[in-house]
């Protein structure tokens, strides 16, 4: 049944005694008028694809125009019945098949919604759960982890945080990094937050760069832009800054030390332990701090610090001295001790950390080892008037290894970084522990006796025998004329 449809004739429509019916337009080729007998009437869109009849419901009349409209208010047009059914047909003759079309569009617009509410927020936790996946060499580190949730206060507060990864620009990057510049207020910041700004930047475009490859998002690299912004943003001065640098200064950061034991507070004589060990070992912060009596001998005196410990992830031996013997010796002495909490009476017992903690852990209410005790090594720069940082004992460590004769293959051992020189990598990696120990002595005994710890040995001399019997020759002249 074929006629001109209007939205009168669609009205007045008759609706079947039984089942349904379908009014055809003359005028555009497709669309019709669905009658059925409950007296409901819906536009239908009918025509044929590749030899197959399909037919699509355009929407129910009348809450569906036949004709376009525009409205007045918002200067919308809202497309009608006839318009729908025109770009059905031109489908159909591209050889697409319009409810196929219709479902990819929402896909697509569906998947633009995702994209756009994938902020750096929502990137950066999914970059971090990523890398927590992972097992073995490939997963980071706990310091790693702890370092990435510190650097998250930092940066949710920013404007970086919020805007979606496909829309990030080299401005945006460069407004958080003078944001992240400006806001630094540590009186240890020796190069103005640069350094800080620069490293929470690299974490921020380890995260935007797997969220680009993971979904394959089609969009111009913001970090590029932000290079030909800031160039060289993340090549700051690196830090040479090292204690007993002048005179008596480490004579005097050591007296600092040895005064924090006698500072109230239970962990006082634990930091004041962990920072002579420290100079005495050359380790990084949390790779001492989280040691465990398990990783120390103190038999055949070695400490082991395994590699899920350190940042290069290779296990890290070290000889224990003299001087240092006794220090974990002590501690060991003092743990084994342990047995309940004066304040409130309950069985503490020995810890398993070598620096434990007197506190518990906000994020999981569990005893654990030290973290980083700002207001200690505040306490002692005030006292000795040299400023430092934990990371400033080990480049002092390093110094004094090369001050005494030690190679830079020896060197490296020491600090555990990875070799650099063919030698060192298949042929004096692993020196044997009783010269390693010779090495580690000899250091100790130089800090020690700079620090007034230690005298120093006396001086020998040789001299000619000839040289020798005219010296007493002129003491025994000296003599007589005394008499």
């Amino acid at each position: 049944m074929k006629r001109l449809l209007t939205m009168a004739s669609a009205r007045d429509a008759v609706p079947p005694e039984a089942g349904d019916y379908i009014l055809r337009d003359t005028k555009t080729p497709g669309l019709g008028l669905r009658v059925y007998s409950s007296g409901e009437k819906t536009w239908v869109f009918q025509k044929k694809l590749a030899g197959t009849p399909i037919r699509i419901a355009l929407g129910p009349f009348p809450t569906l125009p036949l004709e376009s409209k525009l409205d007045p208010a918002s200067g919308e047009t809202y497309k009608g019945a006839r318009q729908l059914a025109e770009e059905a047909a031109a489908m159909v003759r591209q050889g697409l098949h319009p409810r196929l079309e219709k479902k990819k569009r929402l896909q697509q617009t569906q998947k633009e919604i995702e994209i756009h509410a994938l902020t750096m927020g929502k990137a950066w936790d999914i970059y971090v759960a990523y890398k927590d996946s992972l097992v073995g060499k490939d997963r980071p580190t706990d310091r790693t982890f702890e370092d990435w949730h510190r650097a998250v206060l930092k940066l949710r507060v920013g404007t970086l945080w919020h805007k979606p990864v496909v829309d990030l620009t080299g401005h945006d990057i460069l407004q958080e990094f003078t944001r992240l510049v400006n806001s630094s207020t540590s009186s240890r910041a020796t190069n103005g937050g640069l350094t800080q700004a620069a490293c929470l930047m690299r974490y921020v475009r380890s995260a935007y760069r797997y969220s680009i490859r993971s979904n394959k998002l089609r969009c111009d690299d913001a970090f590029i832009e932000f290079n030909a912004l800031s160039s060289g943003w993340q090549k700051q001065q690196p830090r040479n800054r090292r204690i007993g640098e002048t005179e008596g200064s480490l004579a005097r950061w050591w007296d600092a030390v040895e005064n924090l034991r006698a500072r109230p507070g239970k962990d006082s004589n634990t930091i004041a332990d962990w920072l002579q060990l420290t100079v005495f070992f050359g380790t990084r912060r949390t790779e001492l701090l989280s040691l465990k009596w398990s990783d120390v001998d103190l038999k055949n005196r070695i400490i082991y610090i395994p590699e899920t410990s350190t940042k290069g992830r290779r296990g890290h031996l070290i000889p224990m001295t003299q001087y240092v013997t006794e220090i974990l010796q002590r501690r060991y002495d003092e743990n084994q001790a342990r047995d309940y909490n004066k304040k409130d009476g309950t069985h503490v017992g020995p810890s398993t950390w070598v620096f434990p903690s007197s506190r518990k852990r906000r994020s999981t209410g569990e005893m654990s080892y030290l973290r980083e005790p700002k207001n200690a090594i505040s306490k002692v720069v005030a006292d000795s008037g040299v400023p430092f940082s934990a990371h400033d004992l080990r480049r002092t460590f390093a110094t004094i290894l090369d001050e005494n004769g030690a190679s830079s293959i020896a060197i490296d051992r020491a600090l555990n970084h990875a070799p650099s020189s063919t030698a060192a990598k298949h042929y004096v990696n692993n020196p044997r522990i009783m010269n390693l120990r010779k090495l580690f002595q000899t250091l100790e005994d130089a800090i020690l006796i700079e620090a007034g710890v230690k005298k120093a040995p006396a001086e020998t001399f040789q001299v000619s025998r000839e040289d020798y019997e005219l010296l007493m020759k002129l003491k025994a002249e000296k003599q007589k004329d005394d008499e």
